[in-house]
């Protein structure tokens, strides 16, 4: 099995989402909105995404603004990643049945040991629209045919209120808890979004005995300062327009779909990271500060008890993007730093002019 050259960590478009949970940035919105998932087809995303052009085999992450199974065409667009030979996990609430069902029937053996599908438990909206019992069954569904799974929920205060019985549940249904990440609010502060203190906050998720909330908890409020190779061993990318980004925090880039035979420039972060501290858990479990030694994603997500992840994506998972790349010369680093100056002038100007625009009540720019 040919281990993955890079990860992406991709967004998309979509229609909105079947759920209406308090604390969703969509709000109202959702299941309203008329956006376009793909602005190019099916033939320029494969030729933009080829094993080729991106130097090998890599893990591709499907993320959508709402509900990602929602998505018109999103099984043509698994369908082509995977048989370019890739690695793909879809982000969804695990309620969209129908959806999940074609899937699991729509792709071969090969292909569904490829797929991997990264549940969040919205529980206390699960539970109001009586959906609790269709997201277990699911969560088993995709385990016999043989695809790779976790479930994961994000800590909220409402959350809290419940710990008992949601653990309690996904014991009983899965044999095990779900991972767990911090809720936190909106902005580059990194700030918890509770009305609990951060020492009960934390009791309260470490209740969950999560890899991936206490890999949360040693990044909180850090500032980078190793040298990060997102933007090359790993990347964000807009699935609907094409933009490619670095990381989250560094959102400089342009669009890899407009020519697909154009070389992609991979340009490493390195020491100039715009974040307060790093939110993404997986750039870190694949590996891309090398320098932090953290836990693979697997080692983050899984939970061995449950049987969530299968041999294939056991390799894939269990894995640093260090073994497939090589790292940086001393010199190679210093060049990448010097070559990035102007932009990091530039971001700073911005900076204190957003800020002293909306000081002056000027509202928010974008």
């Amino acid at each position: 099995m040919e281990k993955v050259k890079r990860f992406i960590d991709g967004t998309i478009n979509t229609p909105g989402c079947n759920l209406s949970c308090s604390y969703c940035y969509l709000g109202n919105d959702q299941g309203k909105r008329k956006k376009k998932s793909f602005q190019y087809s099916m033939e320029v995303m494969q030729k933009a995404l080829s094993v080729e052009r991106l130097g090998g085999v890599s893990y591709l992450a499907i993320t959508g603004d709402g509900e990602t199974l929602l998505v018109n065409q999103i099984f043509e667009f698994v369908e082509m990643l995977l048989n370019e030979g890739h690695y793909v996990h879809i982000t969804t609430n695990g309620t969209v049945s129908n959806k999940i069902d074609q899937m699991l029937s729509r792709y071969s053996q090969d292909m569904l040991s490829r797929l991997r599908f990264h549940m969040s438990l919205h529980y206390v909206e699960l539970k109001r629209k009586n959906l609790l019992e269709t997201f277990f069954e699911n969560v088993e569904k995709i385990k016999k045919a043989g695809c790779s799974l976790d479930v994961t929920l994000t800590l909220c205060d409402e959350y809290i209120e419940n710990l008992a019985e949601i653990q309690g549940i996904c014991t009983q249904k899965m044999g095990a808890l779900p991972q767990v990440t911090i809720a936190r609010k909106s902005g580059n502060k990194p700030e918890i979004l509770t009305r609990h203190s951060e020492k009960e906050y934390i009791e309260f998720g470490r209740t969950f005995h999560s890899n991936l909330f206490e890999q949360q908890l040693v990044l909180w409020g850090k500032k980078e300062k190793n040298f990060c190779y997102a933007g090359d061993w790993s990347f964000v990318l807009n699935y609907t327009t094409g933009k490619m980004s670095r990381c989250h925090a560094n959102i400089q880039g342009y669009d890899i779909f407009a020519n697909p035979k154009r070389k992609i420039k991979f340009d490493a972060v390195g020491y100039n990271c715009k974040s307060p501290c790093c939110y993404c858990s997986y750039f870190q479990g694949f590996g891309s500060v090398p320098e932090n030694n953290l836990p693979t994603v697997l080692g983050l997500f899984d939970r061995p008890e449950a049987n969530w992840t299968n041999e294939t994506m056991t390799q894939v998972l269990d894995h640093k993007l260090k073994e497939t790349n090589q790292e940086y010369s001393f010199l190679k680093q210093r060049v990448n730093q010097w070559k990035q100056i102007p932009y990091s002038m530039a971001y700073a100007v911005w900076s204190q002019l957003k800020a002293i625009i909306q000081k002056q009540g000027g509202g928010e720019i974008r």
